[in-house]
């Protein structure tokens, strides 16, 4: 073999390999089509809220929503919840189950309105025998100078039988 090839062969070798993981790891992320991947768990976070969890698939998961930024953030009532199930290595969207929020308005964070707000989600899930992974979206409309930005946050928790 020509040592001149060498370097060839292994530079292509490599790319290969990172062309490949990078198709593996975006095949198994949700897919939130339009916020840019700055605009998740950068202005706003989600967490699972410890303190009234009890992490049972019958039970609903309580997230705290806090926001990192001086700028408002309008949520929906609902948060613009989206929820994924991890089934065989991939994410599969599954629904929330009919919830009623009250009141109806819409959620603003801002300096001045506050910055944590604690909400319930209700998975909609087939199977309360088995532990499931998931990860719950939350989507919102930041307001800047340049206008309206989508931004999300996202928490993942294991709920148990």
């Amino acid at each position: 073999m020509n040592l001149k090839a060498k370097p060839l062969i292994i530079f292509l070798l490599f790319a290969s390999q990172v062309a490949l993981m990078s198709c593996a790891v975006t095949k198994n992320e949700p897919q939130i089509d339009d916020i840019e991947g700055s605009n998740i768990n950068n202005q706003v976070h989600a967490k699972v809220y410890e303190l009234i969890n009890t992490l049972e698939a019958v039970r609903p998961v309580f997230l705290e929503i806090e926001s990192f930024t001086p700028n408002a953030i309008v949520f929906k009532n609902n948060f613009s919840v989206r929820i994924f199930k991890q089934t065989n290595g991939e994410w599969k969207e599954i629904n929330e189950k009919p919830t009623t929020r009250l009141p109806e308005d819409d959620v603003v964070f801002s300096p001045d309105k506050g910055t944590v707000q604690i909400f319930a989600v209700h998975p909609d899930l087939d199977d309360y025998t088995h532990n499931v992974q998931l990860r719950i979206y939350v989507i919102g409309d930041m307001q800047t100078d340049e206008g309206v930005v989508k931004v999300a946050a996202y928490a993942d928790v294991t709920l148990h039988p």
